[in-house]
Parts: C-alpha cells; structure tokens; sequence
C-alpha cells in the first residue's frame, strides 16, 4: 500500500510524469461503402452487413448514405482523414469510421457429377463462390486504427451467389464479440502515469 501512494505522489511533482487519458471508443460510428474492384454494390452490401453487426454490439449507426453526404468517398480511400472530413464528422458528433475493401467477391460455374433421376453420368451446374474482405475501424480525431479483421470463405453449391456467401461469412465470423465496447462519451478521470 505504501509503495502505490509513494509512486502516485512522486509523480504528481515530476516535470517528466505526463497524464494521458484512457483510450475510449465511441458509441458513433460512420460506415462508408468499401471499396470493391467488383462493383460498387458488393461494396455496399459489405457495408450494410457490417453496420448490421455494429448495431448489435450497441453501435450508433450512421448509414453509408449519410457518411458519402458528409465525406468525398473517393479522396478518403485515396488520402484518409483529412481536416475537412474531421470537422464534417465531430460536427455530428461521430468519432469513428468503418470502412474496408473487398479483396476477392466472384463465382464460376463448376460441372459436378450426380444422379438424377436414376441417370448416371448426368451432370448438374453448381457454382464455386469466393469472398475476401477487410474491415476497420478508425478514431475520426486522430485516425488512430480502433479495430480491423480480415474475412475470407469459399463454397460450392447449386445456385450459390457470392453475396450469400459474404453474407454467410460476416454472420458466422461473430464479429460482434471482436469489436471494441461502445461507450457513450469519452473517459474522464482515468489516467495513467508515465515515468520517464
């Protein structure tokens, strides 16, 4: 006990001691559509199912169409935060971004041998579908990376489509239980001393 209250008062004196806050997450987050070599639809499918798993983690949502309202989508995948997207997002009081890319989204048609009917050698078309992703999370004022997880499946199956699939994946992934707590405003009064 002694040594706790003598390491808290030598700090309090010290030039070289520094408080810094504890790190929060914020209940607000901005979704933007990821980008996709694919489509612009796969971008924003990933987007909406990944806003989806925010909401039941206890996520304020704020919807792709709002964000691209707020911030050019094309100059934050090109250069990141800038100063004008900053004040855009603290204004509404947003202090997070999800954004990410689809790394791989597409299917071919696979011949597989069955039985149908009683006909050996017939063949029915199945399709054999990918899907890569990456997410993260980023803190609006200092673009500091919160989160990130990186997704990827494949399957075969009749009448398979690679939205399904990416659909199938971001649920089975759980990625609620990976994502920081939301709270609802910064931490105040904790702190953490830093010794020289």
């Amino acid at each position: 006990m002694k040594r706790v209250i003598l390491s808290i008062m030598l700090c309090l004196p010290l030039p070289g001691c520094s408080w810094v806050a504890a790190p929060a997450y914020t209940k607000t987050v901005a979704v933007l559509p990821f980008s996709a070599a694919a489509g612009k639809s796969a971008g924003h499918e990933a987007a909406d199912h990944l806003g989806i798993e925010l909401l039941a983690k206890g996520y304020v949502v704020i919807d792709s169409s709002t964000t691209k309202a707020l911030i050019s989508e094309g100059k934050f995948y090109n250069s990141g935060i800038n100063d004008d997207m900053r004040k855009a997002l603290q204004a509404r009081s947003i202090t997070s971004v999800l954004f990410g890319s689809i790394n791989d989204y597409g299917c071919e048609a696979v011949r597989s041998t069955a039985l149908i009917s009683g006909l050996p050698g017939s063949q029915e078309k199945n399709f054999r579908c990918s899907v890569s992703l990456t997410a993260k999370m980023a803190d609006t004022a200092t673009g500091r990376l919160l989160w990130g997880v990186t997704l990827a499946d494949s399957s075969e199956g009749a009448n398979l489509t690679a939205a399904e699939l990416m659909k199938a994946m971001i649920r089975k992934a759980r990625i609620g239980d990976s994502l920081p707590e939301p709270v609802v405003e910064e931490t105040k009064n904790k702190w953490t001393a830093l010794l020289p």
